[in-house]
């Protein structure tokens, strides 16, 4: 479903989302219904992960030289489909379920879109259940599993649809693939991952530059992508805290996010959030070819994640900590992890104050900038 489409000329910037929650035919479904479930069961989070994306491109995304030109959503979170208001226009939308069919309709509509202009940026983001052998992917649509199709007919072979984009006109392309790169062992008798004709690779188009054409997994090969069930999923918290700073810097004095430091923002995002814990561990990897280009221009200062904790970390939970910038101070109560916070880069004066006596209080200063930065404040008995 085509929520926003800016018919205005010039390079433009045409994305599509895609977020699989529901899936009829896995557990959790139509029960005995699958013809191979391979274990996969319902999902909560990619509704909710692609909704915040398709959110953030409408109301934050910001490139001047090739501004959101379209924006297709299609959302499976139960039995009917989502009706959606976009917060740019406040038009409401009822969303096209994303079968494999579905999929491959609005592909093709996005790529046809992205040919108009060759300074045109294409963006593609996938959330839902992913399967995997070796570095191939195959991204599950809503009916995989019908038992009237065979084993991965309603799966999207992502290598064949990466490499039907190489004859796009546009020649800057970014994928973010939110799904688990599980290798079941029964994949390795198949021909392929899936559908791979839901775009023509035409090879013989030749163009007058190379395609840069980034990666972004949510994990590494054969490992899970994780969730709050019911939340925004790890890797889509780490990359929209990465497009709103960590994932920017500011080489000619404006802080902008291309496609390298990105990279270097989602992973030290989920870093972060690695050391809490409880919280499973991910790494997210690149793939793909890219030498680099602007995405995305931050309003403003950028927000940086930033860690901030005692040495030794035992006065975490004993300590009240204050932060300290041009824009006032703030007030953190005791936090036996540490304290987890978003700051505008700057510099700040930090301080921690013991109620209790146990440590001598302690002041400190720390300059943030991205793509995310950890301080110890040492204390003394």
């Amino acid at each position: 479903m085509l929520v926003f489409d800016d018919a205005a000329g010039g390079p433009r910037t045409h994305a599509i989302v895609i977020g699989i929650g529901a899936y009829p035919h896995l557990l959790g479904g139509t029960p005995g219904d699958a013809r191979d479930t391979f274990g996969l069961k319902q999902l909560s989070s990619p509704p909710v992960s692609a909704l915040c994306f398709a959110n953030w491109l409408l109301t934050e995304f910001e490139n001047p030289t090739a501004g959101l030109g379209s924006l297709e959503l299609l959302i499976s979170m139960g039995d009917t489909p989502v009706d959606y208001k976009n917060p740019r226009t406040g038009t409401e939308h009822r969303l096209a379920l994303p079968t494999k069919a579905a999929i491959k309709t609005a592909v093709r509509a996005w790529k046809q879109r992205a040919d108009t202009h060759p300074d045109n940026i294409t963006v593609f983001y996938f959330c839902g259940h992913g399967l995997a052998r070796g570095e191939e992917v195959a991204l599950l649509a809503r009916d995989f599993g019908d038992p009237g199709a065979t084993t991965l007919e309603n799966a999207i072979d992502f290598d064949a649809l990466r490499l039907g984009m190489e004859a796009c006109t546009a020649r800057r392309q970014c994928y973010f693939i939110d799904a688990c790169r599980n290798e079941p062992q029964r994949l390795q008798g198949l021909k392929t991952m899936g559908d791979n004709q839901i775009l023509d690779p035409d090879l013989s188009i030749i163009h007058a530059r190379d395609r840069d054409y980034p990666v972004f997994y949510a994990t590494a090969r054969d490992h899970q992508a994780h969730a709050i069930p019911g939340g925004v999923s790890r890797f889509t918290e780490a990359l929209l805290c990465a497009l709103r700073g960590a994932g920017s810097d500011d080489p000619d004095g404006t802080w902008v996010v291309d496609t390298l430091s990105l990279s270097k923002g989602i992973c030290g995002s989920l870093a972060l959030g690695n050391r809490r814990r409880g919280v499973p561990q991910q790494r997210a990897k690149a793939g793909g070819n890219d030498a680099g280009f602007k995405l995305h221009h931050i309003r403003g200062e950028p927000h940086v994640p930033v860690m901030i904790g005692c040495q030794p970390p035992h006065g975490n939970a004993l300590a009240r900590l204050s932060i300290a910038g041009r824009a006032g101070s703030t007030d953190y109560e005791p936090d036996a992890e540490g304290w987890q916070v978003q700051l505008l880069a700057d510099r700040y004066a930090l301080a921690v104050h013991f109620p209790g006596r146990q440590f001598r209080d302690a002041n400190d200063e720390l300059q943030v900038r991205p793509p995310y930065r950890c301080k110890k404040i040492g204390v003394q008995p």
